[in-house]
């Protein structure tokens, strides 16, 4: 491993060194800059490409046998208290007849059907049902079934963060905070965080940590094991931070996802754009391939790298959802433009920020409250922090 010295703070900016950009203050505490919304990861559907094989000739003198697939009968209740919803078919009337047998016995219709088939939706009572079948003879009754969008499961009494992102608009004062997301929360994903490593502290990822990797090396937090240089034990904190927001079991997202960490910071949080892009292509040459990957990147630079970009971009167009912070400020703290070449407010040349300002990537700022308390209640949320980067890219 090599000791090399630190450079200045000069040959930092003229060599793009990389540096973790992290919320400092009470204010960025309850800023939502850790990524990938439900959104991104539990609506990811990707499928992996299967190769047809190739049919063997058909023989004609062979007759194959046709199976009819089995389709499952839906019953109604014959014994019921109150009234059950019903879909009723007939296939020798006209919809118009039948509508006029089930007048006859009391039994009004909510839909009625003459184009995909003859038929009609109605609420009956068990008397009433006992009617149709005794004096409709072609009726076929079965239950109206429920239709979903998607399965859902609700966490109450959420964060914050998490309350607010299942919806469009805030939770007013004196409202409880919960959080909907889909029953799948995940499953099947893999979100690959690129970081500063990743240390279990609780059961909120048990089962769901995969096999990560180290590039940043070196004595990480483990000061008794000095030869522990491929661990991807956290000496930071940031990472296994984001790794929580992305998809513990409490304050994650994606509940059911599996986390991979990819160490590429050091315990300072300061690394080389170079090992950002090993990072990155370990990913691309690892990743399933018959199944959703996200790469969660809650990082940036100053001044930005091509390098970076490039890397990126390629993740992207093989099918890799990117997720990107679009940057805390630069050397000042205040938020710049993470997509264009400006001066900051300490009038120091700034290139934009990587890889924020890759197009195809999903880039997040920072929001938080207007007061910084814990229970903001109505305006005083969604306000765009100080620090947070922006941009039209």
């Amino acid at each position: 491993a090599d000791e090399r010295p630190a450079p200045s703070a000069a040959l930092e900016r003229s060599d793009h060194r990389m540096r973790s950009i992290h919320n400092t203050g009470r204010a960025a505490r309850y800023a939502t800059a850790a990524l990938v919304l439900s959104l991104v990861v539990s609506a990811a559907s990707v499928s992996g490409a299967t190769a047809s094989e190739k049919s063997e000739p058909f023989d004609p003198i062979i007759t194959p046998v046709v199976v009819a697939p089995t389709v499952p009968v839906e019953s109604v209740a014959e014994s019921f208290a109150g009234t059950q919803d019903v879909i009723i078919q007939t296939d020798s009337t006209t919809t118009e007849t039948l509508v006029r047998e089930l007048e006859a016995l009391g039994v009004s219709t909510t839909f009625e059907y003459d184009t995909v088939f003859s038929g009609v939706a109605a609420t009956v009572t068990a008397q009433q049902l006992q009617g149709i079948r005794a004096t409709i003879d072609d009726a076929t009754i079965r239950p109206d079934g429920e239709a979903v969008l998607f399965d859902t499961r609700t966490q109450d009494d959420a964060p914050w963060n998490l309350d607010r992102t299942d919806q469009q608009n805030y939770t007013t004062g004196g409202s409880p905070a919960s959080y909907t997301y889909p029953t799948s929360a995940g499953a099947g994903v893999t979100v690959y965080v690129i970081d500063t490593g990743f240390t279990r502290q609780n059961n909120e990822l048990d089962g769901r940590v995969g096999v990560g990797v180290d590039f940043a090396g070196g004595d990480h937090g483990t000061p008794d094991d000095p030869s522990d240089d491929q661990s991807v034990r956290d000496c930071n904190g940031h990472g296994t931070h984001v790794a929580g927001t992305v998809a513990a079991t409490t304050y994650g997202a994606a509940k059911l996802a599996t986390i991979v960490p990819v160490r590429v910071f050091s315990c300072g949080g300061s690394t080389a754009n170079s090992i950002i892009v090993s990072g990155v292509e370990w990913v691309i040459e690892n990743r399933p391939l018959d199944a959703p990957v996200v790469i969660n990147m809650s990082l940036g630079t100053i001044g930005g790298s091509v390098f970076i970009d490039q890397a990126v971009q390629q993740a992207i167009d093989l099918g890799i959802t990117v997720v990107a912070a679009a940057g805390n400020g630069g050397a000042d703290g205040v938020g710049d433009d993470a997509c264009s070449w400006s001066f900051n407010s300490q009038g120091e040349f700034e290139g934009g920020t990587s890889p924020a300002r890759v197009v195809d990537a999903i880039t997040v700022g920072a929001t938080g409250f207007g007061n910084y308390s814990e229970t903001p209640a109505g305006s005083l949320q969604d306000i765009e922090h100080y620090f947070s980067n922006y941009g039209t890219c």
